[in-house]
């Protein structure tokens, strides 16, 4: 994960600590259970309604992950459930069960030069070739890059196999991890209570 990445997660962190975890509705044979994850202050504004299935997870609400706006929700492969849920899982692995990677120019950006390095440290281009090719990174912004331009700097280069700078959109990996979080954290919390 990305340095966007985590300090998205740790602003997020700090938003949702306040926030419950509210049984919104259960069906009788405890198939499909439902919960809000919502500051206690609000009625509904920036929560997530989290709804478990016999065939997956769906997230949905004023604050969740999705791939397109930032309110369309995001529903996980088949499979997964309130258990795995509750549990501790590692972000990458998180993500890959709700969201899907796209070309992320920062990523790319830094793994462009971070190629080129790992190149001229082995000696398979020159320093002349390296050269141009940070110059042709620097040319480009950051937060901009395409995957067309990056290939092609990296091909100038004499070099192949560019596959990097796909990943999850930081945001929405952030704020996906910062959902899980808080609802095992407070699914624990209920689980002593009892």
């Amino acid at each position: 994960m990305t340095r966007d990445f985590h300090q998205c997660l740790a602003d997020l962190r700090e938003r949702w600590k306040d926030h419950q975890l509210e049984l919104q509705a259960e069906s009788p044979d405890g198939t499909l259970r439902s919960y809000y994850l919502k500051n206690p202050s609000t009625r509904r504004m920036n929560s997530c309604l989290i709804v478990f299935t016999v065939e997956g997870i769906v997230i949905m609400g004023d604050w969740c992950p999705g791939n397109t706006h930032a309110n369309d929700g995001v529903i996980s492969c088949c499979g997964y459930g309130e258990g795995w849920f509750s549990g501790t899982l590692s972000g990458d692995y998180l993500c890959s069960k709700f969201l899907r990677k796209h070309w992320q120019p920062a990523q790319g950006y830094d793994a462009l030069r971070r190629r080129i390095v790992e190149a001229r440290r082995g000696d398979a281009i020159t320093r002349e070739v390296a050269r141009d090719a940070f110059d042709s990174v620097f040319d480009e912004e950051r937060e901009t890059l395409s995957p067309h331009r990056a290939y092609e700097i990296f091909s100038k280069a004499g070099l192949d196999d560019f596959d990097m700078g796909h990943g999850y959109d930081p945001h929405a990996a952030a704020l996906l991890c910062a959902i899980q979080e808080r609802f095992a954290a407070c699914k624990a919390a209920m689980a002593v209570l009892v």
